[in-house]
């Protein structure tokens, strides 16, 4: 039953922070969502993705930002090459 409740809870989480990454609140809208449900759902959310919720949300951020370089043909290489 805690399994089941813990899968729910991360879903709910993923399904959040992939929605709306951009917005700066995205922590706190995270803690509105389940902290009430499951205090303990960093833990949670670390041991079933591998990786603190602060580090997956600025995984999304930086996916999507080199995602959207990418769509305006700036690609990592040339990203590179200006940064070295």
């Amino acid at each position: 039953m805690i399994r089941i409740r813990n899968a729910e809870i991360i879903d709910r989480i993923v399904l959040l922070v992939e929605k709306h990454s951009e917005n700066p609140k995205c922590m706190a809208m995270v803690e509105e969502l389940v902290a009430i449900k499951c205090p303990e759902y960093e833990e949670v959310f670390e041991e079933q993705v591998g990786m603190p919720l602060s580090e997956y949300i600025s995984a999304i951020r930086l996916y999507r930002a080199e995602k959207s370089l990418v769509n305006n043909g700036i690609d990592r290489v040339k990203l590179q090459s200006q940064f070295s």
